[in-house]
């Protein structure tokens, strides 16, 4: 039994690894979409947090799993600890870089969103200007308010 765990807590840090970076593609395949682009920019500080937090959570894990392995081998202690401390920082690497990437969409995405470049350098803006976006006609329709 105690020769188990080792290889199940390997496959957790691998399924943990692999789930930050699903979970980063599919963010940054969601940004992609024009009319969550828009609802990304109405919420982007939550939305920077929780990847950064959660990204955090996920190297934290990865790192726990490899040093809770490397206390469970018994004879080759040494070249183990070696092999686990490249795989645990290529596991960490992968994780920050799409971790970072997608928080850096998420930022690009809040401070420099469609909605605020139509309204720079006008004045007095009535209701209509401030909601308008440069996006197709059939999205535009859908998220401006009805009188």
């Amino acid at each position: 039994m105690w020769s188990e765990i080792p290889k199940k807590l390997w496959d957790l840090a691998n399924v943990i690894t692999g789930f930050s970076v699903a979970q980063a593609i599919a963010f940054l395949y969601a940004s992609i979409k024009v009319d969550l682009n828009c609802r990304i920019h109405d919420a982007w500080i939550p939305i920077a947090l929780a990847i950064f937090v959660f990204h955090l959570c996920y190297g934290l894990s990865v790192f726990w799993c490899h040093k809770k392995i490397v206390t469970f081998e018994g004879e080759h202690r040494e070249s183990f600890e070696e092999i686990s401390s490249k795989v645990c920082t290529g596991q960490l690497v992968v994780i920050a870089v799409f971790g970072l990437f997608a928080l850096f969409v998420a930022i690009r995405i809040g401070v420099t969103c469609c909605w605020t470049k139509p309204l720079r350098g006008r004045k007095n803006k009535s209701p209509d200007q401030k909601l308008k976006c440069n996006l197709n006609p059939s999205v535009r329709g859908a998220i401006q308010p009805r009188n």
